[in-house]
């Protein structure tokens, strides 16, 4: 994949429009901000499992924006038809074009979206909120978020499971991540504990993830790749990790 401007949203959507007509999908307007759309892609399957993916919420974390594409353009016509893939692509546009963790109105898109958050919606958060209904119906078998620590070395992921019933996405996530970079140390960290990979004990998160998790999305992860870390690396980790955990959500369909 050739990458001649990593914050180049227009490029982006282009090639996200193009890889949409040959994967049974629909692109759908959510709403706008300023000039920007935020875009999502809706999958025509109708069996399996009902997967949303997401990347760019944070503008100065692209690497998890092209991976996706990687993984929309490159995984297998077996792998999209074992699922209801849906896509958010770039939930932060004006955020990305800048190279900006924020937001135009310097808001953090994955903040104030948890009913019990003492913080307000970005204006992609308000937009994320009205589509809902629409959001986690598309996420009901799992959510996905890839996020990057643009401060780190390595990788780590934030795991939530129901019931954690198989008791094996955290270590697929996990594995699947440090194929590309190194593990990021057990011990405490923000608000949660780090272990083996993944941070645990981290309840207080008013972020997209959490939100639908409380209403119902059987597992969410977010995933850190190391920002640190060679860029074209983290992209083919992103796409990787995509292809993990669709797969983890297609086998244990029920």
């Amino acid at each position: 994949m050739s990458i001649p401007n990593k914050n180049c949203v227009d490029t982006l959507l282009a090639l996200f429009k193009k890889t949409t007509k040959s994967r049974n999908c629909v692109s759908v307007k959510l709403g706008k901000v300023n000039n920007d759309q935020i875009v999502f892609i809706k999958s025509n399957v109708t069996s399996g499992p009902k997967v949303l993916l997401a990347a760019g919420f944070h503008g100065n974390e692209p690497a998890g924006c092209w991976g996706l594409l990687k993984f929309f353009e490159e995984a297998s016509s077996d792998i999209f038809n074992s699922a209801c893939i849906s896509i958010l692509p770039i939930v932060n546009p004006s955020g990305l074009r800048k190279n900006c963790r924020y937001n135009n109105f310097k808001e953090n898109p994955n903040r104030g979206l948890h009913p019990k958050s003492n913080k307000k919606p970005s204006a992609e958060g308000k937009i994320l909120l009205n589509n809902l209904d629409v959001l986690k119906s598309c996420a009901s078998d799992g959510f996905l978020s890839l996020h990057e620590d643009v401060d780190c070395n390595g990788f780590y992921a934030y795991v939530a499971e129901k019931n954690n019933k198989h008791n094996s996405l955290s270590p697929a996530i996990a594995n699947t991540g440090t194929t590309f970079f190194p593990q990021h140390a057990n011990g405490t960290f923000g608000i949660g504990t780090v272990l083996n990979g993944i941070v645990i004990d981290d309840n207080n998160n008013d972020g997209f993830e959490n939100r639908l998790f409380g209403e119902g999305t059987l597992c969410t992860v977010c995933t850190e790749t190391p920002g640190k870390a060679n860029f074209n690396q983290r992209v083919t980790a992103n796409a990787a990790l995509s292809k993990t955990f669709v797969q983890y959500c297609s086998l244990h369909h029920t």
